[in-house]
């Protein structure tokens, strides 16, 4: 898949900060994140209905009072998805609705690399909209919401990505190229999928697909340290 690493500068210093807190010292009391299952499941436009939403340790009073997450590295997320597109925290509750994706940005990713890999695509027609910045930001980039593996440490597998299909198709197969192995065992479902990274990041990518918020993964909201 693409290149993660533009983003891995955020969430180094945002994941040593929720990892060194968690662990004690310093005193006072720590916000730890639930552990427990979220269960959201993906129906229509609507993402996620009213998941308990955690808060990194140590966020300014202020983090808590954030309802608007409507914008992604580069603008708001209405440029790229039709409407509905909405990400809000209400009352401690995440609701995420996405329409489909705009036409230029369904078109920028096939899975000709993968066919092109020896990985078998079920239909080679289908296109996905996956881009590793679309995460949420508040207008002013204080803040980020992702859904993170609780307890986890930095590396893209530890964040479930969400991803857009035209239409159902699976991706499965092994490729190794100089040292690195990559593995999908996806079945992507038509609209929105969460997509998973089980491998270490460094030498192994393993890439899992579900309509389903992942067990132990939970939408944080983090502070941004530029």
């Amino acid at each position: 898949m693409k290149n993660f690493v533009k983003w891995y500068g955020i969430i180094a210093v945002i994941v040593f900060s929720f990892n060194s807190c968690s662990n004690g010292g310093g005193g006072g009391n720590v916000d730890k994140p639930d552990t427990s299952g979220g269960g959201q499941t993906i129906s229509g436009s609507t993402i996620v209905s009213g998941a308990p939403v955690t808060y990194a340790p140590n966020l300014p009073a202020e983090a808590k009072k954030v309802t608007d997450f409507n914008n992604w590295d580069n603008g708001l997320i209405s440029d790229i998805i039709n409407q509905p597109a909405r990400v809000t925290v209400n009352s401690g509750n995440v609701t995420i609705k996405l329409g489909t994706p705009k036409d230029d940005f369904l078109n920028l990713y096939d899975l000709s690399d993968e066919i092109a890999q020896g990985f078998n695509v079920s239909d080679s027609n289908a296109k996905v909209f996956f881009e590793d910045d679309f995460i949420f930001y508040t207008y002013d980039k204080s803040y980020i919401l992702v859904c993170f593996k609780v307890g986890a440490e930095l590396g893209e597998e530890n964040i479930a990505f969400l991803i857009y299909a035209d239409r159902d198709v699976t991706i499965k197969g092994t490729h190794t190229d100089y040292g690195f192995t990559k593995n999908w065992n996806a079945s992507l479902k038509k609209g929105w999928n969460y997509l998973v990274n089980t491998g270490n990041g460094n030498t192994t990518n393993t890439y899992t697909s579900s309509v389903s918020q992942p067990n132990g993964y939970k939408w944080t909201v983090f502070a941004v340290d530029w």
